[in-house]
């Protein structure tokens, strides 16, 4: 039985078109390349160097990045697909230089498994909100305030997140790279992973699950000033139930009040951190535990409340929630059509 080649749309001029390509024996994902290229040799400088994968292609075989198995020395058998896939991808058409330097890192890596009815064959970043994967939701909000270069820090059928990021309908100018940071990795680990990318400047970091109408430049504005190593927006999410008002008797029920926002805050994503934030980080770490309880801990970490709307996918019934607020036509966290590109600085 062949194995089986994929090459992505922006690969396949040097490929005369096609998409996939059988080759029928190879012991390693390197001799399958290698087979590829006797037959399009253009291809192999698209995507090697020195004998090497170049930086942004990803390889993956039975839905894992060959950068955290063997390489190309991993084992491929008969009836395997290796699927190529740049780990880059660009809005569309071209543009000038990004309005904003920031880097954002998304957290993509979740399987969602209070979300059965949609995530059995699909990462939770996927499902759909009005027809489009939430993730795109989330990355329209950032780049409504001028956020251009984004990192997703991939897990669970992470090739599924790449092959939506090279094609995804996106403002011009935004560039995406994709971060395979392992299967089961924990959410403080994916971030280690993503360190050396991180490591320049401020940088901002969100989950790919939660949206919002939070005003991002006056958050970044916010962490500027305070000088501190990150800042949290804060939320009040409304509570799941309605509250009962009790009397002075300690009894007697006076009321009710529905689905109350909530008197205390709680973490809602839209974090801005400084580059020290990775000394918190380790390869084990839940980042909303050990690493932002030790930033509180050491008066590095601040918050920004935000009192507008926000919620989080979590649950299929989050889901429907969240696709009723879309056919209205008018979602509050679509700022993208009110929000203005900032200028620089």
């Amino acid at each position: 039985m062949a194995i089986t080649v994929k090459i992505p749309a922006q690969l396949r001029p040097a490929t005369g078109g096609e998409g996939e390509i059988q080759v029928e024996s190879a012991a390693t994902v390197g001799d399958a390349l290698d087979a590829v290229f006797a037959q399009h040799d253009g291809l192999r400088e698209r995507i090697t160097e020195d004998g090497d994968l170049r930086r942004f292609v990803n390889v993956y075989v039975a839905g894992e990045d060959i950068r955290f198995q063997d390489g190309l020395e991993t084992a491929v058998a008969d009836g395997a697909e290796v699927t190529i896939l740049p780990a880059v991808a660009g809005g569309s058409n071209a543009a000038g230089p990004p309005a904003r330097e920031e880097p954002v890192a998304i957290l993509c890596g979740g399987r969602g498994t209070r979300l059965q009815e949609h995530t059995h064959a699909i990462p939770k970043a996927l499902v759909e909100i009005g027809g489009r994967p939430i993730l795109w939701h989330v990355l329209q909000i950032y780049a409504a305030h001028g956020f251009r270069r984004f990192l997703l820090l991939c897990g669970y059928r992470g090739e599924m997140i790449a092959e939506f990021a090279s094609r995804a309908d996106l403002p011009e100018g935004v560039e995406i790279e994709c971060i395979d940071t392992g299967t089961d990795t924990p959410t403080g680990g994916r971030v280690a992973r993503a360190a050396e990318q991180l490591s320049g400047g401020t940088f901002a970091l969100t989950y790919a699950d939660g949206v919002a109408d939070v005003d991002l430049s006056a958050a970044l504005s916010f962490h500027r000033d305070h000088g501190s190593a990150a800042t949290v927006t804060l939320v009040r999410p409304r509570s799941q139930w309605g509250v009962a008002t009790i009397g002075a008797d300690g009894s007697s029920v006076t009321g009710f009040v529905e689905k109350p926002r909530m008197e205390r805050w709680v973490n809602g994503g839209f974090l801005f951190c400084e580059p020290q934030v990775l000394d918190y980080v380790a390869p084990d770490s839940v980042f909303e535990h050990g690493p932002l309880e030790r930033l509180a801990g050491a008066g590095e970490l601040r918050g920004w409340s935000h009192e507008g709307f926000w919620d989080c996918m979590d649950t299929y019934k989050d889901a429907v929630v969240l696709n009723d607020l879309w056919a209205t036509g008018s979602p509050p966290w679509r700022v993208w059509e009110d929000v203005p590109a900032p200028t620089p600085g």
